[in-house]
């Protein structure tokens, strides 16, 4: 089963429609949705897919010294934690995007343009030769990048 990493920017707090359409075909398909546990894009991505139903997803969080503690996981789906002791601000998040980029197969980014987490999660697929679909919020468009490269007609 091909699985995606949904994930995007905090500072979306709802879903764009041309985004839920994809998210449609993605159903339709019954990919595996990979996606996390923070506010914004995650939280939207969860709402949706439960608002759906649909079963195919798994919920990656990052885990501390005191335990786990998924913040949202609205589909009552399974968990994956990763470990995150050590670490903290950003960079206890990112843990777990390193993760999910890892064992994607592609990627779905929803993006303000300005989030580096975000950033750094387009990047770290293309650099594991994973293809990436980056949907831009300010001009409300998609672009498809399967190197490295194509993230420079992007960033215009």
């Amino acid at each position: 089963m091909l699985r995606v990493f949904i994930g995007g920017s905090i500072s979306i707090k709802s879903l764009p429609v041309a985004v839920a359409a994809r998210i449609d075909k993605i159903i339709e398909k019954e990919l595996r949705v990979l996606v996390g546990d923070a506010p914004g894009v995650d939280r939207c991505v969860q709402q949706y897919l439960a608002a759906k139903r649909y079963q195919e997803a798994v919920v990656f969080y990052a885990r501390n010294r005191s335990g786990d503690h998924c913040r949202n996981n609205l589909g009552h789906w399974r968990t994956w934690s990763v470990d995150g002791r050590g670490l903290s601000g950003a960079g206890f998040y990112a843990v777990k995007d390193v993760e999910m980029a890892e064992q994607a197969d592609c990627g779905l980014m929803i993006w303000d343009g300005k989030s580096t987490g975000t950033l750094n999660n387009i990047r770290h697929l293309l650099r594991s030769g994973k293809p990436v679909v980056v949907f831009l919020s300010q001009s409300e468009s998609f672009h498809t990048l399967r190197r490295a490269e194509d993230f420079a007609g992007v960033m215009v």
